[in-house]
């Protein structure tokens, strides 16, 4: 979440309000229901929802769920840029999401006008980039 708040309940018994700067991380494998109801008296409300593929032996694990709150995330400042680690590492630091069937390297990353955000990835790896605010 960036801003506002989303209300979180699923059938394993979880629930909780995610706030800005919070993540939250399910693994759906064999089914879980869930539900998010967006707060309407705490706005603007501005997120995201990224789906990672598991691979096709996980497909039907047990469904899992983690609560990130904003001040478990690490976050990594130099120069006039600043980079949240919220699964991976990058640059020593490691994100807070864990225990994944996949690796993703999930970076929240904000530039200062003019800056530059480098970033080495494996040979196999699949990368994209959502510039949510200004140009790149």
């Amino acid at each position: 979440m960036l801003s506002g708040e989303v209300s979180h309940e699923d059938s394993m018994g979880n629930k909780g309000i995610i706030g800005p700067g919070a993540v939250q991380w399910m693994t759906a494998g064999s089914g879980i229901i869930h539900q998010e109801m967006p707060n309407p008296n705490v706005v603007p409300i501005t997120g995201f929802q990224l789906w990672v593929n598991l691979p096709k032996k996980e497909k039907m694990m047990s469904p899992r769920y983690q609560d990130i709150t904003s001040d478990q995330i690490k976050t990594v400042s130099y120069d006039g840029v600043e980079v949240k680690i919220i699964s991976g590492s990058w640059q020593g630091t490691i994100g807070p999401v864990s225990d994944l069937m996949v690796s993703p390297l999930y970076l929240d990353v904000t530039l200062e006008d003019g800056k530059t955000f480098e970033c080495e990835l494996r040979e196999f790896d699949t990368a994209f980039v959502y510039v949510f605010s200004g140009t790149a």
